[in-house]
């Protein structure tokens, strides 16, 4: 498994293992790992893990300047409208300066729930290009790590 969640030190700790032995220190990793894929199946995704690179996802734009996002993202690196997939890619996109967008409706936690058009209104097809809220990445929250050693 890649992401563990639980310090396991903290979890010794816990568990009163002042000076534990090595096939302690096995079994806290064990169940830590066990622990965290459990955790990510209840859950339905994998938190933490790294970097992670922006991806490219699809939506419609309706007639309206603001664009509501079917999932938040953590930021958006680019936007792209319009054009034809000839199979491979899309063919004849306008790729949207940075002037011409804004994030909109963002949280306390920074996620990008809407995107506005500063000059027009969406019309069409439009690729976002960013990291997305539910990808995994970036730090552990510290909430997961509680919920796992607890």
């Amino acid at each position: 498994m890649a992401v563990t969640y639980a310090d396991e030190a903290e979890v010794m700790r816990l568990l009163g293992m002042v000076d534990p032995t090595a096939e302690q220190e096995a079994r806290v990793a064990q169940l830590n790992e066990e622990l965290s894929r459990v955790f990510d199946e209840k859950t339905g995704r994998t938190f933490g893990g790294g970097t992670v690179a922006p991806t490219t996802r699809e939506c419609t734009g309706y007639p309206a300047q603001t664009l509501v996002l079917p999932w938040p993202a953590v930021s958006i690196a680019g936007i792209a409208e319009g054009g034809t997939w000839d199979g491979m890619a899309f063919a004849g996109q306008t790729t949207l300066a940075a002037a011409e967008w804004r994030p909109w409706n963002v949280d306390t936690e920074g996620r990008i729930w809407a995107i506005r058009r500063e000059n027009g209104a969406w019309s069409r097809e439009v690729r976002i290009t960013g990291v997305w809220a539910d990808n995994p990445g970036g730090d552990v929250p510290a909430d997961v790590g509680v919920a796992v050693r607890t």
